[in-house]
């Protein structure tokens, strides 16, 4: 069997290759012809130098002139038959120095590779005829170049191998240390004990500066008053002006304040260490991110929103008062197409009384996240105390023309700062006390009225969009208080959970017509298919059995008319002292929860 293959494929080389072989292609032998005119030139060259001959050139130059005449020809020469004609190695006797220039001096050397170059420049500057555009200088380098890229082979070095514990592996093993304090330091915090895993690419620099951290207080963890940046304020008594020159330049008041006044080289966010306070609609606890990271200057977005609600708002109480001029928002990742598009940049003294300086409507200015954009904003007549609050507070929907997550990845402000506060975060912390006192209010004297008929209507913590109608409609308990969560079903015939108690928030509160009582009076009918099963039950009940004293004054009752006394004769009569000791909390409650 081997022996026939052999025999066949001779066959098949006598028969095809052998006579190709003995006669190569065109272009070949052209290119074959080309290469022994120019070294036939320069040998000529180095004779004829020491006569005085210039016959040479001629060669040379015909030779060049048959190599354009290829060259401009598309798809004629390939670069293979460039590198196996021996043409490169030519050129470069040409241009370069040549087997003959060898055994001459230096300065005669250089003085024949002129010539020669002088040669090849003018033979490639010479653009004839039809083919005037072609530039055949450039067409030669790009064949070069493809002749060098089929032809190199760079060496391969195989630093590491897969699966080995040395080598380049190393690097991507973290370092352990622990810490221990030493016995002379009495300053620092004892973190004795304590386990540090470093990149090994770390720098002594870098590891120092983060356990300066871990052990030592920052200028952040004092007490406000000696803050740079507040003592600088305090004594000067001179207002500070902060430019805008591009967005979250080192110019605005954020940067200033993480920075102490620009005494440290280092920023911090100011919302996280306390330097301001940051709020939002939905509390200390976002669906995604933290509030800190609204006043983030990480150029990547981070992930921060809050939930979808109609009226989203973040909030930033500067501590310091300030006359805006401009600011800059930076849209945040997560949602797609979640950029603002409808909202407010609102300014006030006391957190309670906004003032707008901007309306957006259809802003398109943020876009892809960690998009940026500044506006600028137009002074308040006759102020010159500033503002310490900040907020942006969402007006409608976001670019998905869907929903109304507010998305927020960084905010930077610029102004006039006219003075210092001391009681920074006050009227937040105002708020979640109230908010506080509020939920507090309605677990103790609300939720026990929570039965099945009470009317309702949205209430504190209500973020469930227009689930009770449009506008605000009342709804009807259909079902038992559990783990937090009740059944409600509304006027306009939706249905749902809600929470009172759950996550510590209270969706609802009662209705005006159906607050709790203690006169035992029917609450309004409720509708729907739960309607006839609920008044047929209530028919059968007797009074006796009844959930509240017919005897007692309702809340509206008790406050339009609190010094009025109602002791009624019914199967179910109260003390007069019962009564007014009733009367006072129904008032007391009634007067917050409205």
């Amino acid at each position: 069997m081997k022996q026939k293959v052999r025999v066949q494929a001779q066959d098949i080389y006598d028969k095809y290759f052998k006579a190709a072989q003995a006669q190569p292609r065109g272009v070949v032998a052209k290119l074959g012809t080309i290469v022994a005119q120019i070294e036939r030139a320069c040998q000529k060259q180095y004779m004829s130098n020491r006569e005085n001959g210039s016959g040479w050139r001629e060669i040379l130059q015909c030779a060049l002139h048959e190599l354009t005449g290829l060259l401009q020809e598309e798809g004629v020469v390939s670069s293979y038959e460039i590198h196996s004609s021996g043409l490169v190695q030519a050129l470069l006797s040409v241009v370069a120095t040549s087997p003959w220039d060898q055994a001459s001096t230096p300065t005669k050397t250089n003085k024949l590779q002129k010539q020669r170059v002088s040669v090849f420049r003018n033979c490639f500057k010479e653009k004839a005829g039809e083919n005037e555009n072609v530039n055949t200088a450039m067409i030669l380098v790009h064949k070069l170049v493809s002749v060098l890229e089929s032809i190199e082979k760079m060496p391969i070095y195989l630093y590491d191998s897969p699966g080995s514990c040395y080598g380049l592996q190393i690097l991507t093993r973290r370092l352990r240390f622990r810490l221990e304090k030493a016995s002379s330091e009495s300053s620092l915090i004892d973190r004795t004990g304590r386990s540090l895993k470093m990149e090994p690419l770390s720098t002594v620099t870098q590891l120092e500066r983060y356990l300066l951290k871990m052990v030592a207080k920052q200028w952040y963890d004092y007490e406000r008053s000696t803050f740079a940046f507040v003592r600088r304020l305090k004594e000067s008594g001179t207002r500070l002006t902060f430019r805008h020159q591009h967005d979250f330049d080192d110019n605005g008041l954020i940067y200033w304040i993480g920075t102490n006044g620009k005494t440290c080289p280092e920023w911090v966010n100011p919302g996280q260490y306390g330097l301001v306070a940051v709020s939002s609609s939905d509390g200390r606890n976002l669906p995604y991110g933290r509030l800190e990271d609204i006043l983030s200057r990480d150029s990547s977005a981070l992930n921060c929103h809050t939930n979808d609600d109609k009226r989203a708002w973040f909030s930033v109480d500067l501590g310091l008062w300030l006359l805006p001029s401009s600011y800059t928002l930076r849209h945040a990742r997560g949602y797609g197409r979640s950029a603002l598009r409808n909202w407010l940049f609102q300014v006030s003294k006391d957190g309670t009384n906004w003032t707008t300086l901007y309306t957006h409507v259809d802003d398109c200015s943020l876009n892809e996240p960690g998009s940026t954009a500044s506006w600028p904003l137009e002074p308040v007549a006759d102020e010159s105390q500033g503002y310490r609050h900040l907020r942006i507070q969402q007006t409608g929907k976001n670019a998905s023309g869907q929903t109304h997550y507010l998305s927020l990845s960084g905010l930077e402000v610029y102004g006039t700062v006219t003075g210092v506060c001391e009681d920074l975060g006050k009227a937040a912390k105002e708020a979640e006390a109230n908010l506080r006192r509020q939920r507090r209010l309605i677990r103790s004297h609300v939720l026990k009225h929570l039965v099945v008929g009470t009317r309702v209507v949205r209430g504190l913590d209500w973020k469930w969009r227009d689930q009770d109608g449009t506008p605000q409609g009342e709804g009807t308990v259909t079902g038992e208080l559990h783990n937090g969560w009740i059944d409600v079903t509304w006027d306009h015939g939706g249905s749902n959970s809600y929470r009172m108690g759950a996550e510590g928030k209270y969706d609802l509160k009662l209705a005006s017509d159906a607050e709790p009582s203690a006169t035992g009076a029917k609450p309004a009918t409720p509708t729907g298919k739960w309607c006839k099963n609920f008044n047929s039950s209530n028919e059968s009940k007797s009074v006796l059995t009844s959930r509240k004293s017919s005897s007692t004054p309702s809340l509206p009752d008790a406050t339009e008319n609190q010094s009025r006394s109602s002791v009624a004769s019914t199967d179910q009569a109260a003390s007069a002292d019962n009564l007014a000791a009733k009367q006072a909390a129904q008032a007391l409650a009634e007067s917050v929860l409205s």
